[in-house]
């Protein structure tokens, strides 16, 4: 079946104040399924990383070490900055 077709709610607007009611309804169903999907999306994404993590996977950027002459050249920075 065609799905544009069977997911196009204009047709309950011309049955007067029963197709608006339909028409709610419709609308209303598809937000339900819509944020259903939505939840079991999360359920995996979070499951998946739970699974990732629990091998080791690290996430994020990896961390950088700061180099020796660092703290000297953000206090020189940040005097310069502070006048």
């Amino acid at each position: 079946m065609d799905n544009e077709l069977l997911f196009d709610s204009r047709k309950y607007r011309t049955m007067g104040n029963f197709g608006k009611v339909l028409e709610s309804q419709f609308l209303s169903l598809l937000a339900y399924v819509a944020e259903q999907e939505c939840k079991k999306n999360l359920e995996r994404q979070a499951e998946g990383i739970a699974v990732a993590k629990s091998e080791g996977v690290k996430f994020g950027r990896p961390r950088k070490e700061i180099e020796s002459n660092f703290i000297e050249v953000y206090q020189a920075w940040k005097a310069s900055v502070n006048l």
